[in-house]
């Protein structure tokens, strides 16, 4: 019996290579916008809620990084 071989050529252009933005985009300005009034509003309207905020947002980002970095490794 002869030995069977298959050959794959890709035909047509290659696919754009996709990166990550360098600068910063809306979304980023939105989300920090967001952190700074909050922390405002809750900082007027009562001190410790500000404290409370900024210890919610720490442990989310912290949380979205670690789930991010496990995304990454797998």
């Amino acid at each position: 019996m002869s030995e069977g071989r298959i050959v794959i050529e890709e035909q047509g252009r290659p696919a754009p290579a996709v990166h990550a933005p360098d600068s910063w985009d809306l979304q980023d300005a939105l989300l920090i916008a967001g952190i700074v009034f909050g922390e405002a509003a809750a900082a007027v309207i009562w001190w410790p809620a500000s404290l409370i905020l900024a210890s919610l947002f720490c442990f989310g980002f912290a949380y979205l990084l670690a789930r991010g970095s496990k995304a990454k490794r797998r």
